[in-house]
Protein backbone atom coordinates (compact mmCIF):
# COMPACT_ATOMS: atom_id res chain seq x y z
CA UNK A 1 0.00 0.00 0.00
CA UNK A 2 1.34 3.21 -0.95
CA UNK A 3 0.34 6.64 1.69
CA UNK A 4 -0.18 9.81 -0.12
CA UNK A 5 3.83 12.02 -0.01
CA UNK A 6 1.72 15.30 1.53
CA UNK A 7 3.67 14.75 4.58
CA UNK A 8 7.02 13.86 5.53
CA UNK A 9 5.76 11.42 8.09
CA UNK A 10 2.63 8.91 7.80
CA UNK A 11 -0.89 10.41 9.97
CA UNK A 12 -3.46 8.59 11.79
CA UNK A 13 -6.37 9.95 8.77
CA UNK A 14 -4.03 7.95 6.58
CA UNK A 15 -5.28 4.50 8.36
CA UNK A 16 -8.50 2.88 6.23
CA UNK A 17 -11.50 1.72 8.68
CA UNK A 18 -11.83 -2.13 8.65
CA UNK A 19 -8.40 -2.59 7.72
CA UNK A 20 -5.67 -3.64 10.28
CA UNK A 21 -2.16 -2.29 10.49
CA UNK A 22 0.95 -3.17 12.78
CA UNK A 23 2.25 0.02 13.18
CA UNK A 24 4.87 2.18 15.67
CA UNK A 25 3.31 5.70 17.20
CA UNK A 26 6.81 7.11 18.38
CA UNK A 27 10.56 6.66 17.63
CA UNK A 28 11.35 3.62 20.25
CA UNK A 29 7.90 2.07 20.88
CA UNK A 30 6.76 -1.49 20.05
CA UNK A 31 5.43 -2.57 16.84
CA UNK A 32 1.51 -2.58 18.00
CA UNK A 33 -1.11 -4.22 16.00
CA UNK A 34 -4.15 -1.70 15.32
CA UNK A 35 -7.24 -1.36 13.30
CA UNK A 36 -9.81 1.81 12.70
CA UNK A 37 -13.10 1.85 13.85
CA UNK A 38 -14.23 5.26 12.65
CA UNK A 39 -13.04 8.52 11.35
CA UNK A 40 -15.20 12.32 12.41
CA UNK A 41 -14.20 15.22 11.04
CA UNK A 42 -10.80 15.71 13.42
CA UNK A 43 -9.84 12.32 14.67
CA UNK A 44 -9.51 8.76 14.24
CA UNK A 45 -10.68 5.90 16.57
CA UNK A 46 -7.94 3.55 16.90
CA UNK A 47 -8.70 -0.39 18.21
CA UNK A 48 -5.43 -1.06 19.36
CA UNK A 49 -4.45 -5.14 20.09
CA UNK A 50 -2.31 -6.37 22.62
CA UNK A 51 -2.90 -8.79 25.29
CA UNK A 52 -6.56 -6.39 25.94
CA UNK A 53 -8.30 -4.20 23.05
CA UNK A 54 -8.10 -0.68 24.26
CA UNK A 55 -9.93 1.79 22.00
CA UNK A 56 -8.57 5.52 22.16
CA UNK A 57 -9.42 8.70 19.64
CA UNK A 58 -6.24 9.97 18.18
CA UNK A 59 -6.20 13.85 15.97
CA UNK A 60 -6.10 13.06 12.30
CA UNK A 61 -3.24 15.32 11.89
CA UNK A 62 -1.00 13.39 14.40
CA UNK A 63 1.87 11.74 12.77
CA UNK A 64 2.65 8.05 13.15
CA UNK A 65 6.72 6.63 13.43
CA UNK A 66 5.98 4.03 10.81
CA UNK A 67 3.40 1.71 9.46
CA UNK A 68 5.30 -1.30 9.24
CA UNK A 69 2.64 -2.91 7.20
CA UNK A 70 -1.48 -3.39 6.40
CA UNK A 71 -2.28 -6.63 7.31
CA UNK A 72 -4.17 -9.26 5.10
CA UNK A 73 -7.06 -11.10 6.33
CA UNK A 74 -5.39 -14.30 6.70
CA UNK A 75 -2.45 -12.52 9.18
CA UNK A 76 -5.43 -11.07 11.30
CA UNK A 77 -7.62 -14.77 11.39
CA UNK A 78 -4.54 -15.89 12.39
CA UNK A 79 -3.75 -13.67 15.07
CA UNK A 80 -7.46 -13.79 16.38
CA UNK A 81 -7.07 -17.75 16.84
CA UNK A 82 -4.01 -16.89 19.26
CA UNK A 83 -5.97 -15.43 21.52
CA UNK A 84 -9.34 -17.16 21.12
CA UNK A 85 -7.52 -20.21 22.27
CA UNK A 86 -6.07 -18.88 25.43
CA UNK A 87 -9.28 -17.46 26.76
CA UNK A 88 -10.79 -20.86 26.28
CA UNK A 89 -7.42 -22.23 28.17
CA UNK A 90 -8.33 -19.34 30.64
CA UNK A 91 -11.66 -19.86 31.37
CA UNK A 92 -11.64 -23.81 32.70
Amino acid sequence: MKFPKKYLMPIFEDLQPETYYLIREEPGDELKMVSVLMHTEKAVLIRSYLSTAADYFKNKEDALEEILEELDGNTVSTFESLYEGEAEENSD
